[in-house]
């Protein structure tokens, strides 16, 4: 069963719509797995509002996931695929695991606040990457500052296929819009 919420009626609601073969590839780096969890959560945010599949980590770079989330529960209540594995993901991309962007929510203490060791597990998955580019110069995880959706769609909307925007544990996103 798919759990209905009623949200207040003065409240807008996102239309999670992703386009076909379009991904955010999810990073996330910072604290425990809860900190994980909310990071994955701002990161369905951002895949909505660009309407692209989320790509959950694999296991190999990050905790166990599928131990918590449900992917096909996920999927089915919004009738449609909106969240795949990293198995999946590099399924339907056979040969040709590469992110296409990379552009950093985060740029200090340094670009998508990925350290090199994150950088070696990823391209130890077979995932290639283009240069780090930032959205914001002085985005800090120490000092996030507010940003309202048209922020988001202004910085991150691109037509490349596999999109990264590293940890946005920090991001200080509205949530009431």
């Amino acid at each position: 069963r798919c759990k209905k919420v009623d949200y207040a009626s003065e409240r807008r609601t996102i239309e999670w719509k992703p386009k076909p073969n379009k991904y955010l590839f999810a990073i996330c780096v910072s604290g425990q797995m809860s900190n994980h969890l909310i990071c994955l959560e701002k990161h369905m945010f951002f895949a909505a509002l660009l309407d692209r599949v989320l790509v959950i980590p694999s296991s190999k770079v990050d905790y166990q996931y599928n131990r918590v989330l449900d992917i096909e529960h996920i999927n089915k209540c919004f009738g449609r695929k909106v969240v795949v594995s990293f198995e999946e993901f590099a399924e339907t991309k056979k040969n040709h695991l590469h992110i296409d962007r990379f552009i950093c929510y985060v740029s200090l203490p340094q670009p998508c606040y990925v350290d090199d060791e994150r950088v070696k597990k990823l391209k130890g998955l077979g995932l290639s990457m283009g240069k780090l580019e930032t959205a914001w110069a002085d985005e800090d995880i120490k000092k996030p500052s507010k940003k309202v959706v048209g922020d988001i769609t202004s910085k991150f909307s691109s037509n490349d296929d596999v999109l990264a925007i590293g940890d946005v544990f920090y991001a200080d996103v509205e949530q009431e819009w």
